[in-house]
């Protein structure tokens, strides 16, 4: 019983870790908050066995730019690369 208490605690923080990934969206003034989010959430992810790469990583930050970021947006998507990797060099995930 104590096992299957833990695996559910387990699964609960991983979810709501990932739910935190996910939603997390950018406040115009938080800039560096939203980064530092995004990055410690992953590495929260990956203390429980969950890693998130960092392909992942990049694109879970540009889904949760404002509208106002769109014309970056699109000029990435359609620079012809054929995968947008964002690579942090204070981030060795």
């Amino acid at each position: 019983m104590e096992k299957f208490e833990k695996d559910v605690s387990g699964l609960n923080r991983r979810i709501g870790l990932l739910r935190t990934l996910i939603t997390t969206k950018l406040d115009d003034s938080q800039s560096v908050d939203y980064v530092n989010c995004i990055i410690g959430t992953a590495h929260k992810l990956k203390e429980v066995g969950m890693e998130i790469n960092n392909e992942w990583i990049g694109a879970l930050m540009l889904a949760g730019l404002p509208e106002s970021y769109k014309p970056m947006i699109l000029g990435l998507e359609n620079s012809g690369m054929p995968r947008i990797q964002l690579k942090l060099n204070y981030c060795s995930m």
